[in-house]
């Protein structure tokens, strides 16, 4: 997330680029850069930005190619988890918080009137029981929730949904629902996709 001077479209990606070299030592002039702009009423300017290392996406290209497919777009997790959660439910008031869990990674990504305003990656213990594992999530829940509030001036969040089926994820909602005292929604994505769109991704 940078905090940029009052700035014009056209004036931002070469603002964005110098900012956030001198934030990471990760980011070159050789890192390939995008952001997206975060709404703001104070005139000044806030992105948040992504960078990905060359070596990274000739891995992705090279993946793909094994695959007989070629990306069109590189997309990051929370944003395409944002997306398909604004099409899939409906819009709901207030600040939603998107529970996206990879294996031993768990996205966190907080969503306000279809803008992402803040996200984490919470790494679980590795060959944790399921039990400690959910437990681990819950206090990374509260300290996001803490921060959201920070951030947004006291507006806490309303609404939780958690990408994944029932019967994976029942426990971690009953626990949500318990412990935060906010009834979590559950979205099933993959069956939400059409059949033609899982097709063409299988060839």
């Amino acid at each position: 997330h940078l905090a940029l001077p009052p700035a014009t479209a056209d004036e931002l990606p070469e603002l964005v680029r110098n900012q956030a070299m001198r934030e990471s030592s990760a980011v070159t002039e050789d890192s390939l850069l995008d952001f997206v702009p975060l709404p703001d009423e104070s005139g000044d300017r806030s992105v948040t930005a992504m960078a990905l290392a060359h070596e990274m996406l000739d891995e992705i290209r090279a993946t793909c190619t094994a695959a007989g497919v070629t990306p069109k777009r590189m997309v990051v997790r929370p944003y395409a988890a944002t997306s398909l959660v604004t099409r899939l439910a409906d819009p709901a008031d207030g600040i939603c918080l998107l529970i996206s869990r990879f294996a031993e990674e768990v996205d966190l990504t907080v969503v306000d009137q279809g803008n992402v305003i803040y996200w984490r990656t919470v790494q679980l213990p590795s060959g944790t029981d399921p039990d400690a594992a959910t437990d681990t999530l819950l206090v990374e829940l509260r300290r996001t929730l803490m921060v959201v509030q920070n951030q947004t001036d006291g507006t806490p969040i309303g609404r939780i949904c958690i990408l994944g089926d029932a019967q994976t994820h029942d426990e971690l909602a009953a626990k949500i629902a318990d412990q935060l005292a906010i009834e979590p929604h559950l979205i099933e994505p993959f069956r939400a996709v059409a059949p033609s769109i899982m097709a063409t991704f299988v060839a």
